[in-house]
């Protein structure tokens, strides 16, 4: 009996299965139901619940429609996965076919069925991502440049861009050019630590928040030395020259140290200054010439370029003077005497006297301090006067000019008949007066 149903059992296999089975009145291969996922979901492909799994042979799975194509991991497997493609915002669908083989062992019939499923695959919106850029380092009064060039959407979504301060150094007011654009700037106005955020917006959802800090450098100071006040004029030799370098800046507002040295002098010149760290040292000019003082500022961590003044002495006028007039007789000798001229800033260099008035005389040593001359002789009781210059020049160059007059008397004039008798009188013997 038993032998007998196991034959009609195998005898509906080999007749009747294939029939009901393509009749649908029997569901062989079951790929499972279609689903409806997320891009970048794993997506499991079940054909686990296929019947008669005790005669099944093999199963094997394809991609038989939509768009894009997908790697399938286990195909001959009765579970299969992918990972859900990205997809644009209208989404696809994606069509997979399960084939499953049987073997039926009393007879050895082999057949195979099919059955598909249809996987739907969404768009989601992934978030953008904000890029604030690299970190900078920049120094007081440089002008910031913001960059969220690097920011990005796997999406591909255009991108609108929200920058601000986080924080800002105290005393800053510096502000951003333009806080919806890709790129803008600010100017660096205070010394300390700029902190900027950038939120990226892909037309649904923002991005986290990325910052960027600007750090400030210390900036050098920059040093100023002037004279104070600046002269109108010239200095002399004797003046106090006072020097200033209260002009002197620092942009990050770091108090300031003072260093001053004499970097060129006169010959001869022993000038110090009063004090080389002050902020307004002097010194007395000693010397005719130019002086050359430097200055360099420090703010407690680099020192300034260097900045100088040239002090240049004016040249004093010389001071001519050629002497006393006088008054004497005829063909006495005369001496001009320059010797109180002066100069205060050197000794004179050079003398010229020179006859302007009266009869020429013949002038002796009239290029030296004193110089000399014969009086004329003269008629009875005549009386003339001669009037000399006398020129100085000093180290510079510079002139100044005096006269003297000389005037001369015949002897009969003073001293009536005293030529009478033909007595011979030597005049010379007489000398001469001083009048002025």
């Amino acid at each position: 009996m038993q032998a007998k149903t196991s034959f009609f059992i195998a005898l509906f296999f080999v007749l009747f299965l294939p029939t009901v089975a393509a009749s649908q009145d029997l569901i062989l291969a079951d790929a499972g139901p279609d689903q409806t996922v997320d891009e970048g979901d794993t997506v499991i492909l079940d054909g686990s619940n296929s019947s008669l799994p005790a005669f099944i042979t093999a199963y094997f799975w394809e991609q038989t429609g939509g768009s894009p194509s997908v790697i399938l991991k286990d195909v001959n497997t009765a579970k299969a996965s992918f990972i859900a493609p990205i997809v644009g915002p209208e989404g696809t669908s994606l069509t997979f076919q399960l084939t499953v083989d049987y073997y039926l062992p009393p007879a050895g019939f082999i057949f195979y069925d099919t059955d598909t499923a249809i996987v739907n695959v969404l768009f989601v919106n992934d978030p953008p991502v904000a890029d604030a850029g690299p970190d900078q380092s920049v120094f007081v009064t440089n002008t910031v440049t913001l960059d969220g060039s690097g920011s990005s959407d796997v999406d591909d979504d255009p991108l609108t861009y929200a920058w601000s301060f986080t924080s800002q150094p105290p005393g800053s007011f510096a502000t951003l050019s333009d806080s919806n654009a890709e790129k803008p700037t600010f100017v660096v106005d205070v010394v300390g630590t700029y902190v900027v955020q950038l939120i990226v917006n892909d037309g649904t959802v923002n991005s986290d928040p990325d910052s960027v800090t600007i750090i400030t450098l210390n900036s050098p100071p920059v040093a100023n030395a002037v004279l104070d006040p600046p002269p109108a004029g010239q200095v002399f030799v004797g003046d106090t020259a006072a020097l200033d370098g209260s002009g002197s800046s620092d942009v990050d507002d770091d108090p300031l140290t003072y260093a001053w040295s004499f970097t060129s002098q006169p010959p001869g010149s022993f000038a110090t200054l009063s004090d080389s760290n002050a902020e307004k040292p002097t010194f007395v000019v000693d010397v005719v010439g130019t002086y050359v003082v430097q200055l360099i500022v420090n703010d407690g961590i680099v020192d300034s370029e260097s900045n100088s003044a040239n002090i240049v002495t004016g040249n004093f006028l010389p001071i001519a003077d050629a002497g006393s007039d006088q008054r004497l007789f005829e063909k006495s000798n005369a001496v001009l005497d320059g010797s109180k001229s002066s100069d205060k800033d050197d000794a004179i260099q050079s003398y010229s006297w020179e006859q302007t008035v009266g009869p020429r005389v013949a002038l002796s040593d009239g290029d030296k301090v004193q110089a000399s001359f014969t009086a004329p002789e003269l008629k009875d009781g005549e009386e003339i006067t001669i009037v000399f210059i006398l020129t100085v020049t000093d180290a510079a160059g510079q002139k100044a000019s005096d006269s003297t007059d000389v005037t001369v008397n015949n002897f009969e004039k003073d001293n009536p008949g005293a030529s009478g008798g033909g007595c011979f009188i030597d005049t010379a013997a007489y000398g001469f007066r001083k009048f002025k």
